[in-house]
């Protein structure tokens, strides 16, 4: 594609929506097309130039999800839970592709993923750093390695206003060890502890979050033995790692066949 291709941002307001525009606009291979918001937000009709500290765009905030759709040859989607089913099914439905960053999936909208998925291409992380993909390259290789005497722990720390706990990123990293050494995520993860009756159970892993103030992103991996432990620890300093991330994930969809890829496809 000669052309810069045009990506359009479903929740273009939020934190990561905004930066996620901005970096688009940063970009010579891509433009921003067009940026979607609900209904009765008061950015309705602004100019996203001017919302993103950008020269104007004459691209303004809607309300219109088909609108930006045909706007657009990707669409980028941090928005809400609430509307990543409708959002699936209208991408689907223009036969758009579609890179979503939101967390806190639970199994109807990965089924929801799965059924877009044959129609569409699609890509969802749970976090879109190439640091961290490249630590789910090795977390579960480490617990391998280091076998069942060294006890594995996860704390995550994020700002105040995140609403899922554990965070995606968590629960993505427990689930590479989980695979990678036979285990259950389900019946020996752990989510903090507390009581009496706390003790550490064999095969066990604990993941802890962490809330407060204005931290982007803290995921550091724990493995105690013994006589000694390992700290794998990958700390965001700016969420411009993810929205630069995003954009990477579209760029890298713009040629892809149907199906459900990964940021682990794109490194």
């Amino acid at each position: 594609m000669n052309e810069p291709f045009r990506i359009g941002v479903l929740g273009v307001c939020g934190r990561m929506g905004r930066q996620i525009a901005f970096e688009i606009t940063q970009d010579p291979k891509t433009t921003l097309s067009g940026g979607l918001e609900y209904k009765n937000s008061p950015d309705i009709g602004k100019d996203l130039g001017l919302l993103i500290s950008s020269a104007p765009t004459k691209v303004f905030v809607e309300d219109d999800l088909d609108s930006v759709i045909q706007a657009s040859d990707v669409l980028i989607d941090f928005s809400t839970l609430e509307s990543l089913e409708k959002h699936l099914e209208a991408v689907a439905f223009h036969k758009k592709k579609i890179v979503i960053g939101t967390t806190g999936l639970e199994a109807h909208h990965h089924d929801a993923l799965q059924k877009a998925s044959k129609e569409i291409a699609c890509l969802w992380a749970p976090n879109m750093s190439v640091g961290v993909n490249s630590l789910l390259k090795i977390v579960g290789k480490m617990a391998q390695s280091l076998g069942e005497d060294y006890d594995i722990e996860l704390v995550e720390k994020h700002h105040n206003k995140k609403k899922d706990a554990p965070s995606g990123t968590a629960v993505a990293l427990v689930k590479a060890i989980t695979d990678a050494t036979n285990r259950s995520y389900e019946k020996d993860v752990t989510h903090g502890r507390h009581g009496a009756l706390a003790e550490r159970k064999p095969s066990e892993i604990g993941v802890h979050a962490v809330r407060g103030g204005g931290i982007v992103g803290e995921h550091t991996v724990i493995y105690a033995g013994e006589a000694e432990s390992i700290e794998i620890t990958h700390k965001a300093q700016d969420r411009r790692v993810f929205a630069l991330g995003a954009v990477r994930a579209a760029k890298f969809l713009i040629d892809k066949e149907p199906g459900l890829y990964s940021f682990l496809d794109i490194i």
